[in-house]
């Protein structure tokens, strides 16, 4: 199960040029009580959703969701929960603001299906039961939820022989929604093992057993920038925007079997054979200036080039070239040491299966960010 080369991929869309905007309406709101950015309550547009729990509660659920409404000059007090009941749903859904994203998983990937089903609802007990019910659950309300990322990338481009474990998730849910209803499937399951739900960052949502490392759920809900606090509800487009990859921005609807690729260039970008071997493309849709999530995606890209480069595979690399090229030369100093210690972490997990070597080459061949990076990283560790 591979991709289709790009020119083939292209001379495809051409033969069937409208085909997105057919599968969009696969994406028609229903009489379902979910609100979406565009909605209308009081005469005044949805801008997006603000995760904010009341003082002195540690619980995320649905009454930490706060409505941001056109006009507003502040973080919001009105609760979501109440003020759904008013909604006019006038707004998109989000795919069907660019349709030209949409494709059917069998021009893709046929095989797609079957493989996130064996990590979703076909997974063992208690995995398997709980992502049944949450999806039923979530599609229940009118809401949207996608796998997204690294085990969609790896899964669209090497098929079974892919190396997964877990999948992250995104989708139109506002975060407290989402631990509300994780908790209510847990709950409805019976189980016995004790779990931790929370938010971080005011737009994800996981939960775990405790004892475990790995999370039962990882779910973010749409990045939404440009405010001077976090708000999430956006569309796919400009999600994809505060991301490290385009291959990495690709979503898999489970419920419709569609994927979905915002930046127009992440299924292209995972290559094809050409000639004496596969060639892919590294090209970073991140649009913001966060210091710290910049420097997370250098050493993202030194990552996926030591790892790439590994495999035999041929890399483009131009644009994050000129993107890193582009960063502040003053960048580094404006890291706080925690995230300083943090980072050093993200090394250590990102290149540990790497030789110094193919680390300072992959570093050079980014650019010089990456190897001041790289060697003020071995300093602070004591290197």
């Amino acid at each position: 199960m591979s991709l289709e080369p790009p020119s083939s991929i292209a001379r495809g869309r051409m033969r069937e040029s409208g085909t997105g905007l057919a599968l969009s309406g696969r994406y028609v709101r229903g009489d379902t009580p979910a609100v979406m950015v565009d909605d209308r309550i009081d005469d005044r547009r949805v801008i997006g959703f603000v995760y904010r729990p009341p003082a002195g509660t540690g619980v995320p659920d649905r009454f930490c969701d706060h409505v941001l409404l056109d006009g507003d000059d502040g973080v919001p007090v009105r609760l979501l929960q109440e003020c759904a009941d008013r909604a006019e749903r006038c707004g998109h859904l989000p795919p069907r603001r660019r349709p030209e994203m949409i494709s059917d998983v069998a021009a893709v990937a046929a095989g797609l299906p079957e493989l996130i089903g064996r990590l979703t609802g076909g997974a063992p007990d208690p995995a398997g039961t709980f992502f049944t019910r949450l999806f039923d659950r979530v599609w229940e309300l009118g809401h949207l939820i996608w796998a997204v990322g690294g085990s969609v990338r790896d899964l669209i481009a090497d098929g079974a022989e892919a190396k997964v474990n877990d999948l992250d998730f995104a989708g139109t849910a506002p975060p407290g929604l989402m631990a509300t209803l994780v908790r209510e499937v847990l709950a409805g399951m019976g189980t016995r093992r004790p779990f931790r739900i929370k938010v971080s960052g005011g737009q994800v949502c996981s939960a775990r057993f405790r004892g475990e490392d790995e999370a039962l759920l990882e779910y973010k809900a749409l990045d939404l920038r440009g405010f001077p606090f976090r708000v999430s509800g956006g569309d796919l487009q400009r999600d994809a925007e505060t991301r490290d990859l385009s291959v990495n921005s690709i979503h898999y609807d489970p419920r419709h079997e569609l994927v979905l690729d915002p930046t127009l260039r992440g299924l292209a970008d995972l290559g094809s054979d050409v000639g004496d071997g596969s060639v892919r493309e590294l090209w970073v849709p991140y649009r913001h200036d966060v210091p710290f999530e910049q420097v997370g995606i250098l050493l993202r890209l030194v990552k996926f080039v030591a790892r790439w480069r590994g495999e035999g595979l041929r890399i483009r690399v131009a644009q994050p070239m000129r993107w890193a090229a582009g960063l502040p030369d003053d960048l580094f100093a404006r890291l706080s040491a925690a995230e300083w210690d943090k980072l050093r972490e993200i090394r250590d997990d990102y290149l540990k299966d790497h030789s110094a070597e193919a680390r300072r080459s992959a570093a050079e061949e980014i650019g010089p960010m990456a190897v001041r990076l790289l060697a003020e990283l071995d300093v602070r560790s004591g290197r």
